[in-house]
């Protein structure tokens, strides 16, 4: 139970405290609430009379009666699906994905925008702002009932300020991303790093649910890592931490793209691995290869991708499985470094190298656990992300739901990221 300096912040922060355990292990009894908060009955009983007048619980039935005799049954309390919601930006270095998520994890609306990497970036925002309206009011939602917009961002960003400092891979810098949207929505907005925000969704809504401490471990044209320590997200001073894509891995490999040679990302992100299948497709080092590249690109003129490679591997191309699992073995190499520096509970692994097989995954798990430092290592489950392709969208709707809902009043207060007068939108 929560002790603080005057009544409306602990009213506030045991509000949360009980929305927070009703995420995680409803339906549950008010009984069951006072237990396991410490609270008393009489405040148990008052604030899940507000959240039921507010519309945000109710009741699930009953519990069976001690002993299945005939005794008093407990009501049974859960969350209201839709009752409040939140809008989540994953802005993506190829596909920006927009979509509206419920105070359970629900995705209600969602849709797909194309990264034109020639856009400047007033112009993709401004097409994010118009495919975000439209999203929005293509689902019955009372505007009333929206928290507020959380906005993930591949690559280093000011929280504080709402700034994308730098993502190399979008070749955007020092852009004022949380600004912009708060110019236009009447709504509080949140930005933070797209795999710190997966993480936040892990532990409310995946597979972290039952673990404070875990990371996210994400490959795609970059690699990074989310790193929540005793439920809170660990960001380093300068928020900068979990940038694990940009540790030295191999000091004569390839020059990555922040400027440093023999990263992580450059030897065997997304992006370095269709460079190497590429290249040696172009110097004809496997006739096979070769072939299944040139068809590829046939295809209405598209590049190779990730799920095209780890088809071809298992279809029987033996570079394509060489390929692949050198990677799995580098990626487990830098999951077991994570494992030796932050002894989490948990790992969970996503990004499109492990939706359409579980090839490489399973080298990576293996890899982990065998040069992962022994204790560390002991208790440590590896896992993949149930949330598959939607992972980066349900992250950063959640950043909004957890900083605007479900969090207490100490960390509640709306981050101003302009100081102006908000315009408002119309969402009709």
């Amino acid at each position: 139970m929560y002790r603080g300096h005057s009544g409306s912040t602990v009213r506030s922060h045991n509000r949360s405290l009980l929305l927070r355990l009703l995420l995680r292990h409803e339906p549950i009894s008010r009984v069951e609430l006072a237990s396991i908060t410490g609270l008393t009955m009489p405040t148990v009983h008052g604030l899940t009379k507000e959240l039921m007048a507010e519309g945000i619980v109710e009741e699930l039935g009953t519990t069976d009666p001690q002993g299945g005799g005939a005794g008093r049954r407990a009501a049974l309390l859960g969350l209201i699906p839709g009752s409040w919601v939140s809008i989540g930006v994953d802005l993506g270095v190829q596909v920006i994905k927009i979509g509206v998520l419920d105070i359970k994890g629900e995705v209600l609306a969602k849709a797909e925008l194309v990264q034109n990497s020639r856009e400047k970036p007033d112009d993709v925002l401004n097409n994010v702002f118009e495919v975000l309206k439209d999203t929005v009011n293509s689902i019955d939602i009372d505007p009333g009932k929206i928290v507020g917009l959380g906005i993930g961002v591949p690559g280093l960003v000011d929280v504080s300020t709402g700034d994308v400092k730098r993502t190399p891979n979008l070749g955007w810098e020092d852009i004022p991303v949380g600004a912009w949207f708060q110019e236009r929505l009447a709504l509080p907005v949140i930005l933070d790093n797209n795999i710190r925000a997966m993480t936040v969704g892990e532990r409310m809504f995946g597979k972290g649910r039952e673990q404070p401490n875990l990371i996210s471990f994400y490959v795609g044209p970059g690699i990074g890592a989310g790193i929540m320590i005793n439920d809170e997200i660990f960001r380093g001073v300068n928020d900068g931490a979990g940038e694990v894509g940009h540790t030295l891995i191999d000091p004569s490999g390839p020059v990555c793209r922040c400027g440093r040679r023999g990263c992580l990302e450059a030897v065997t992100s997304d992006t370095a691995i269709i460079r190497k299948v590429q290249e040696a497709a172009k110097a004809g080092r496997d006739k096979e290869l070769r072939n299944l590249v040139f068809r590829a690109l046939q295809q209405g003129g598209r590049n190779v991708t990730i799920a095209d490679i780890v088809n071809w591997a298992e279809e029987g191309s033996l570079f394509c499985q060489t390929i692949l699992e050198d990677a799995g073995r580098l990626l487990g190499e830098g999951v077991a470094n994570l494992i030796n520096l932050f002894n989490p509970g948990l790992i969970i692994v996503g990004g499109d190298l492990f939706t359409h097989s579980d090839f490489v995954f399973e080298e990576l798990a293996a890899v982990a656990k065998a040069k992962a430092f022994s204790v560390p290592s002991k208790n440590v489950a590896v896992v993949k992300t149930g949330f598959g392709k939607e992972q980066g969208l349900v992250g950063a709707a959640a950043l909004a739901l957890w900083e605007f809902f479900y969090s207490s009043a100490t960390s509640q207060t709306p981050i101003d990221y302009h100081k102006i007068e908000k315009r408002g939108w119309a969402l009709h």
